[in-house]
Parts: structure tokens; sequence; C-alpha cells
């Protein structure tokens, strides 16, 4: 009987019973990020925020500024937003893009909504070390699958 009772008391020791424990990987995902990349393939600057959702839902927003002759450089040329899901496997992310809305001064006033049915960071990894994200994805610069690395900070 002492033998079952002792037992019971490593287990419960062993198990972390009533200790605090650091959350899951995928639950650390959630918040808004901030992409520190340099580059945007645009006129103007850019800004991206990832904002990842506990409910598995994701929004990519890229801001574009004073892209367009004569603008002020502070002005938004125009703006993307992706809205889809995600999912997590150990350290893998998928991105699943449904819906994209986007607006571009130099093409008018209108607001262009469309069906988005697409992977982004294909075959992504993530790493979230305090409040930095760090994602390793495939991409395909060339004739031939690259491993790119984007860091974002959380922004909240």
């Amino acid at each position: 009987m002492l033998r079952i009772g002792l037992m019971g008391l490593l287990l419960a020791v062993a198990s972390g019973c009533g200790t605090p424990t650091e959350p899951r990987s995928a639950e650390r995902l959630v918040g808004s990020w901030r992409d520190l990349s340099e580059a945007s393939g645009h006129a103007g600057p850019s800004e991206v925020v990832l904002t990842i959702g506990s409910d598995r839902s994701f929004t990519w927003d890229m801001r574009v500024y004073g892209a367009h002759p004569g603008q002020d450089p502070s002005a938004v040329s125009g703006y993307m937003t992706i809205f889809g899901t995600y999912t997590t496997n150990g350290n893998s992310l998928r991105f699943t893009g449904e819906r994209r809305v986007g607006w571009d001064r130099a093409l008018g006033p209108d607001v262009v909504e469309e069906a988005y049915e697409q992977d982004m960071y294909e075959n992504a990894t993530f790493q979230v070390i305090r409040n930095t994200l760090v994602l390793r994805y495939t991409t395909y610069p060339a004739d031939a699958p690259q491993l790119t690395t984007k860091i974002f900070v959380r922004v909240r």
C-alpha cells in the first residue's frame, strides 16, 4: 500500500501537477507581428503586420507609403489585406488565404475585394523567441526552391 502511495506521489510530481507551465508554441503565436524586412518590391516604403488570432484566423496587412510622384512620403499609396486561417503541427505552420481586400491610389477610389485561395509562406516552420517570431519558409526566386527567413517583432 505504501508503495502505491509513493508511486502516485512521484507521478504527480513528475507530471508537474500544480506548477505553472509555459504556453504551448502555437499559443505563443497569437498577437500582432510587424515584419522587419527592408525590401518591399514597391516604389515607396511599406509596412507589413501579421495578426494571428486564437481562433485560428490570421490577417496579413501591407501598407505602402509615398509611392507615387509628388505624394507625401507618409501618405498611404495603397494597401492589401489578406484574411485566412492557419494550422500548426509542432513547429510547422500553414497559412491558407481565403479573401483579399486592396486599394491602390493610382487606380482610383475603389476598394477591390476578391477570393484569395492560396497558401502563404510555403512549408513554413516557426520559432517564437521572447517578442520575436522567426518564420522559415520556401520561396522560388529563380528556378530552384530556396529557404527564406523572415523576422517579425510583436507589436501587441
